[in-house]
């Protein structure tokens, strides 16, 4: 965003004639002013705004920032407060509302994705394959080198993948003749929230390097896109790793992004049918963190819920902060719905922390 929005009101002031009346203003026109999320009808020609939406279902995979519902049993967002904020209850989300797909699902005009674990769900609109706690690489391979010391789950990318080849499979295409499940998946937008962090903080202090995590967490994400391509689908958005405090260094986070956009640029030239977006989740992240007046932050470190050291409802008497809505971070490693809202904004909204754009998704044939 960047701006102020101001709105003047023209009014004309009426005195009814009862004193028990006070002055009452009767608004005649707002004027109002702003970027794209007051905007109501000024798209610039290339918008995709002003084409109709083309996506039919969003399939994601990630860990807990993008995770809808997919909780290992334990877990502390099944409880209060998180959800209160926009849910009004536990969904499994990690925040206290809406994450960054959620936002991407309103920008397409499509529901909320329900986890692939809910037996109840209706799937017509996409499924979230995301855990909270996976890792990009698969578990035994941690296991293999003793470095199984703060792995919550043992679910992983390579898990996810394995998700969602059985359910496009056994449900998307059960009945669906090859060509009409191809269809189907041409018409899907495919998330990859941001994955390789938890990989890197487990290893963490380990024998296993940064160079090696960087090389199989890369590959891990990549071998998924091949995966959805191959199946027929044509749209991916891939968000970028956000650094670790104490767990990545900027040489190795630098590196890895430098590796995870070759290797997505290699896939591009080896499928030019395909439109293969990469999210730039840093970028998005520290322009919002630098600059926290303009969108609405007062506090930058601190979490709203719990402390730095401790998630939201991990403490007997975790305190939640009046308004969430002021805060980046929801509990220790999370964001709040703002948060969410705002990084959504500069990936969906704005072309400056996306390549190729945003936009090239509905200008695509």
């Amino acid at each position: 965003m960047g701006c102020l929005v101001f709105i003047f009101l023209i009014f004309s002031l009426t005195v009814a004639a009862s004193p028990n009346h006070p002055i009452n203003p009767e608004f005649k026109k707002i004027y109002s002013f702003g970027d794209s999320l007051t905007d109501t009808g000024n798209p610039y020609p290339s918008s995709s705004v002003i084409n109709p939406p083309k996506f039919k279902k969003i399939y994601s995979f990630g860990d807990s920032l993008t995770d809808t519902g997919n909780p290992y049993p334990s877990s502390p967002v099944i409880n209060p407060p998180y959800g209160e904020t926009f849910f009004g209850k536990p969904t499994g989300r990690v925040s206290d509302g809406r994450i960054v797909v959620d936002f991407l699902a309103e920008r397409l005009s499509l529901p909320y994705l329900p986890g692939s674990s809910d037996t109840k769900a209706n799937f017509t609109s996409g499924v979230n394959f995301a855990k909270a706690g996976s890792m990009a690489i698969d578990f035994e391979f941690f296991k293999s080198h003793n470095a199984t010391k703060g792995i919550i789950v043992e679910d992983s990318l390579v898990t996810q993948r394995r998700w969602f080849e059985d359910f496009a499979d056994k449900v998307e295409c059960a009945r669906k003749s090859p060509p009409e499940c191809k269809k189907v998946m041409e018409s899907t937008l495919f998330w990859l929230g941001e994955m390789g962090a938890n990989d890197y903080a487990i290893a963490n202090g380990t024998s296993i390097s940064p160079v090696t995590i960087r090389n199989k967490a890369v590959s891990s994400i990549i071998e998924l896109v091949k995966d959805v391509l191959a199946r027929g689908g044509k749209f991916v958005i891939v968000q970028g790793l956000l650094t670790v405090p104490g767990t990545v260094k900027p040489s190795d986070f630098n590196a890895h992004s430098r590796l995870l956009n070759k290797k997505l640029h290699q896939v591009r030239k080896q499928n030019p049918s395909a439109i293969i977006i990469y999210a730039k989740f840093l970028e998005a992240y520290l322009d919002i963190k630098t600059n926290p007046g303009n969108y609405g932050f007062e506090v930058i470190e601190e979490p709203c819920c719990g402390d730095k050291k401790n998630f939201c409802g991990m403490l007997p008497n975790s305190s939640v902060c009046v308004d969430p809505k002021k805060y980046i971070m929801w509990d220790s490693a999370h964001f709040t719905e703002a948060m969410n809202a705002r990084l959504a904004d500069h990936f969906f909204r704005q072309n400056n922390y996306t390549e190729p754009p945003f936009e090239t998704l509905f200008n695509a044939s």
